[in-house]
């Protein structure tokens, strides 16, 4: 039976098992149970855990609630703390049933981004970089101004949504408050100090180049101060501007080629100008180039230049990988298996291949096979297999006419 939690507002549902624990305590998906697309994160002191240290984390959470309270009223920025949700009662603070609710936090962790483009040999995205360090300079601006210090700079609570480009900062159990009854208790200058400190070694071995213009070493091992900061939060914004105005260069030269007559050359600009905007960690006109090289593939056809189609589809698997559907995987077999290049019908079967006429795709490579006096029944039959799945979308089926071929084949 699922577990149910009462807030102050709502009744929550709480995931089967917890999706993080530590220090600090346990973390739940929850549901909101009148208005189930609405979810939420749930904060909670560890259920194991002995009696100082369930009040020791229900005082960090509750001081999480106070600051995520406090920044709801800060000016929609560039980066966005989670807004508080939901609580326990009040009566709960400092109990193990104590725990607050706040939003999830959208797109993914640095640090899982860091990993996979270790794990792909790709280069950290710069402008991913330049936009994270300008929006967190950006809500420090706001968030001190209310009060309060994040106080825990770290990759694993700075996320980044590439979808819609936004940034979300979580995990603000160790939030410090700038003035405690009237009397300042913290220089603000903390949490650049933590930018300084925590991302150096990030920097220096995602983005060298980066780290050098930014001028990383002047401030590294230093105690900031107001000019300090200043000087940093200039060099962000400029270093901000400069990969900005390579996001545009780029699109726009991308666009020019999209505008074009489509040819091998404009397909080879477009990888170069979609390796750059994939290495300032932009997002590119995927669909746009897609149909670019679909109607490239279809005019040289259309021509008969089988040349220049089949190094189209091998430019177009160059550009977006074995993601294709399975129209562009079935062009590269043909292409693969000299018969049916070379067969008269060629072009006719590309062409339905292309535009997802499965019945006739069906037929000429019946006819291609058949005609074809040393085809190998086995290859043909795989490609008949795949157009016979599109045709039918059923995973596994005997082929009739495969059987016919290597009937043929065989006699």
């Amino acid at each position: 039976m699922a577990t149910t939690v009462q807030g102050i507002a709502h009744i929550w549902q709480i995931g089967d098992s917890p999706i993080g624990s530590g220090d600090a305590g346990e973390v739940y998906t929850v549901t909101r149970l009148d208005q189930p697309e609405v979810l939420g994160v749930l904060k909670k002191p560890a259920k194991i855990a002995t009696g100082g240290t369930i009040q020791r984390q229900a005082g960090q959470i509750a001081q999480e609630a106070q600051a995520l309270a406090l920044l709801d009223g800060i000016p929609d920025g560039k980066a966005h703390p989670p807004r508080l949700l939901d609580q326990a009662p009040e009566f709960t603070r400092g109990t193990a049933n104590y725990f607050i609710i706040s939003e999830t936090a959208r797109g993914k962790a640095l640090n899982e981004i860091l990993a996979e483009t270790l794990k792909t040999s790709q280069p950290f995205p710069q402008r991913v970089i330049m936009t994270v360090l300008d929006a967190l300079f950006d809500m420090f601006s706001h968030a001190h101004k209310t009060g309060v210090m994040w106080n825990d700079v770290k990759l694993e609570h700075i996320y980044w949504d590439a979808s819609t480009e936004t940034i979300d900062v979580i995990d603000w159990g160790n939030a410090i408050f700038i003035e405690s009854q009237g009397q300042p208790t913290h220089t603000r200058w903390q949490d650049y100090q933590q930018i300084i400190d925590a991302l150096s070694s990030f920097l220096q071995n995602a983005a060298p180049d980066l780290y050098a213009d930014l001028g990383w070493d002047t401030f590294k091992g230093k105690t900031l101060n107001a000019s300090d900061v200043s000087a940093l939060a200039r060099q962000v914004s400029y270093q901000q501007q400069v990969v900005d105005l390579q996001l545009m260069e780029n699109k726009s030269l991308m666009r020019v080629v999209l505008d074009q007559q489509p040819s091998l050359s404009g397909l080879k600009e477009i990888k170069v100008y979609r390796n750059n905007l994939m290495a300032i960690g932009a997002l590119w006109a995927y669909d746009e180039a897609l149909l670019y090289c679909q109607k490239l593939v279809e005019g040289a056809l259309a021509d008969n230049d089988i040349q220049t189609a089949v190094s189209a589809t091998a430019h177009t698997f160059e550009l977006f990988g074995e993601v294709l559907d399975c129209r562009w995987q079935l062009l590269r077999e043909y292409c693969r298996h000299t018969d049916v290049l070379t067969h008269k019908a060629f072009a006719d079967l590309a062409q339905n291949t292309l535009n997802k006429k499965w019945e006739a795709v069906y037929q000429i490579i019946e006819l291609v096979a058949c005609q074809a006096q040393n085809l190998n029944a086995m290859k043909i039959g795989e490609l008949i297999k795949r157009a016979e799945m599109e045709l039918t979308n059923k995973t596994s089926q005997n082929s009739s006419t495969k059987k016919r071929i290597e009937k043929r084949q065989s006699g």
